[in-house]
């Protein structure tokens, strides 16, 4: 900055004496060069004076607006600062909030789905649950035991009975329950009527001297008791499984939800229902159709049980009149020898 002063010192000097071109001249003159020289000194020392002042103001206000500029500049990277800051900030708690709604709204479907997928439990579930269980409660107790034991009191002809057949005959001639609709309408009344029709007068035992006789009448009664034994376990199975609490009216009730009208809301609920749902109402079906195929086998089985008995009785029967002697032939009486 002093050069700089120094150089326009020098440079306004030499604009001064150019402005007085006489002053050379009047300074050769006596008493004139004095007074020059006294001006030029003073002038100098005014302009550089005012120079110097001048210079002193600018660069006051240059470094005044310096400092403006510095102070600006340290305002505005303030606020860049504080304005990308707030920004970041923002950005940051802006993608907490957006993270915490997700993970909330995923959490939501995620037990919106656990609700929706265990809270599915098939078609009609209990419905299907309580007939199932009343179908295997009803098999225990129908074929747990010997399903002709509450029928046989009231069967005159029953296996080992001996009595008269008065009470038998009575009941013959009164012509009810003579139809074998009894054994599936459900009225264990009227198949106990039935079947002491189809079994029979009861046995009869005639007091005999003979042993030969009393030997033959056994082995009769056990012929006809095993015959008949095996007649009434099939005909009061029968009874049994149609009874209004019989196995097959329950397996009945178990298949009806997956055919006829049951079937069509079972299919209609399957169409819309959850995956879960549909694999659960999948095993209950198979369940109720193993049921139901082993339920079918025991029938079978017990049909050929019958058709077995039937045929064994008549090969029985067959070979017993074989075996019975012939009529005696008739003998002449002592008065026609005389004639």
């Amino acid at each position: 900055m002093n050069i700089r002063k120094a150089l326009l010192t020098a440079s306004a000097v030499s604009s001064l004496i150019g402005m007085f071109p006489h002053a050379a001249h009047a300074s050769v003159c006596p008493g004139v060069e004095l007074r020059v020289s006294l001006y030029a000194k003073t002038a100098f020392s005014s302009v550089s004076a005012h120079i110097s002042a001048a210079f002193a103001t600018f660069d006051g206000m240059i470094e005044a607006e310096g400092e403006r500029l510095l102070a600006a500049q340290t305002v505005l990277n303030t606020q860049e600062s504080q304005s990308s800051s707030q920004e970041n900030v923002t950005n940051i708690q802006a993608a907490k909030a957006a993270g915490s709604a997700y993970v909330a709204a995923r959490v939501a479907k995620q037990v919106r789905d656990a609700a929706d997928e265990f809270g599915t439990t098939g078609y009609n579930a209990c419905a299907v649950e309580s007939s199932m269980t009343q179908f295997y409660s009803s098999y225990q107790n129908t074929f747990s035991s010997d399903p002709s034991a509450t029928i046989k009191p009231f069967v005159a002809g029953r296996p080992g009975a001996l009595a008269r057949p008065t009470a038998w005959m009575q009941a013959v001639r009164s012509g009810n329950n003579t139809s074998a609709g009894a054994l599936f309408n459900g009225d264990l009344n009227a198949s106990a009527q039935y079947i002491n029709l189809v079994m029979g007068p009861p046995d009869s035992w005639q007091r005999s001297n003979s042993l030969s006789e009393g030997r033959l009448f056994q082995a009769h009664k056990m012929t006809t008791d095993a015959r008949k034994s095996a007649a009434m376990r099939v005909l009061a199975s029968i009874a049994k499984e149609n009874a209004g609490t019989g196995p097959q009216r329950a397996l009945d009730n178990v298949l009806s939800q997956y055919t006829g009208d049951g079937g069509e809301r079972w299919s209609a609920a399957m169409a819309s229902a959850h995956p879960r749902g549909v694999l659960l109402d999948a095993v209950r079906l198979e369940a109720a159709n193993v049921a139901a195929e082993a339920y079918a086998v025991q029938k079978t089985m017990r049909t050929e049980f019958a058709i077995a008995s039937y045929l064994l009785t008549r090969s029985d029967n067959i070979a017993h009149q074989k075996n019975q002697p012939l009529p005696p032939l008739p003998l002449p009486s002592p008065s026609g020898e005389g004639n």
